[in-house]
């Protein structure tokens, strides 16, 4: 599982995981980042998954003034996610 997309917001990174799903990182303290959130949008091994590598979270977008994350999923489409304070 690899990331491939990766956004900056000030000291948060966000990122689409493929098969491990959504990603906050806190970067308060670059010397030791934190996972502050995570999201899983993939069920594993089940029918109609796991044909291939690039199954999961496949892009990210992040609305900072809302909070919202929109998440496009290979399975379930377009997820929209609230990032809590």
């Amino acid at each position: 599982v690899s990331i491939h997309n990766l956004m900056i917001d000030g000291e948060l990174a966000l990122a689409a995981h493929y098969q491990d799903g959504v990603r906050v990182i806190d970067l308060g303290n670059p010397r030791a980042p934190t996972t502050r959130a995570w999201f899983n949008t993939w069920p594993g091994p089940a029918a109609g998954y796991g044909e291939s590598f690039y199954e999961g979270a496949v892009g990210i977008d992040y609305e900072p003034g809302r909070r919202r994350l929109y998440v496009a999923d290979s399975h379930r489409g377009l997820l929209v996610l609230a990032l809590a304070p």
